[in-house]
C-alpha cells in the first residue's frame, strides 16, 4: 500500500473518529460498500433487489458508525490490509448477519390465519375474520410484528432484530397496533 493512500485512510479515520465527520468516510467507500453487499448476495445465492442493495449498505454505514465509530477504532493499520479491506469485511458480516435472521425466520412454521385460536371461544369464526380483514387495514410495520409475534411465535428480542430497532420500540409499536386493531374492530 502506498505512502499515499495510507495518508488519505488516515485523515478520513480522523475526520470520522475524532472530528465527527462521516461524510468523507461515506463518499470514499459507497461505491465499494455497494457492491460488496451485492457480491455477498451473488455468492450466496440469495435474491435482492436495488432497494434491498441500498437498505444493506446503509446499514453497513450504522454498523461503522455507531457506538461511537467502534468499529473503525477496531480497525489496525499495522495489520498491513488497509481500511477499504477492513470495511468489506464489515460490509460482508452485516450482509450475512442479515442472512441469518432471515433463515431463522424461515425454519419457523407458518401458522395458517385459520388455524389461529383468537378468542376463547373457537366457534366464534366471525371474531376471527373481523380480525383477517382489521389487519389488512394496519400499515406494514404494525402488520409485520402482529404476525411475527402472534402468528410466527418469535420473541420482542427476535422481532427487534429482525426490525433492527430497540426492544422497547417493538414492544410499544405492538401495543398500539394491537389498540388500532380493536379500534377497527370496534368502528366496523
Amino acid at each position: 500500500m502506498t505512502d499515499e493512500i495510507l495518508k488519505k485512510e488516515r485523515e478520513i479515520l480522523h475526520y470520522c473518529i475524532v472530528l465527527g465527520q462521516k461524510e468523507p468516510l461515506v463518499a470514499e467507500y459507497w461505491m465499494l460498500v455497494y457492491n460488496t453487499v451485492r457480491k455477498t448476495y451473488k455468492i450466496h445465492g440469495f435474491s435482492y433487489d436495488e432497494d434491498c442493495l441500498n437498505s444493506r449498505r446503509n446499514e453497513v454505514f450504522i454498523q461503522l458508525f455507531k457506538n461511537d465509530c467502534r468499529k473503525l477504532r477496531q480497525y489496525k493499520e499495522e495489520l498491513g490490509k488497509g481500511l477499504a479491506a477492513w470495511i468489506k469485511l464489515i460490509a460482508i458480516q452485516t450482509v450475512q448477519n442479515s442472512f441469518r435472521a432471515t433463515i431463522r425466520i424461515s425454519k419457523i412454521p407458518i401458522v395458517p390465519i385459520d388455524d389461529i385460536n383468537l378468542s376463547n371461544n373457537q366457534e366464534d369464526d366471525e371474531n376471527k375474520m373481523a380480525v383477517i380483514e382489521a389487519l389488512k387495514r394496519l400499515d406494514s410495520s404494525d402488520k409485520l410484528i402482529i404476525k411475527l409475534f402472534y402468528y410466527k411465535g418469535l420473541t420482542l428480542d427476535d422481532i427487534a432484530i429482525i426490525m433492527k430497532k430497540k426492544k422497547g420500540t417493538i414492544a410499544t409499536q405492538k401495543t398500539r397496533a394491537i389498540k388500532k386493531l380493536k379500534k377497527i374492530i370496534q368502528n366496523n
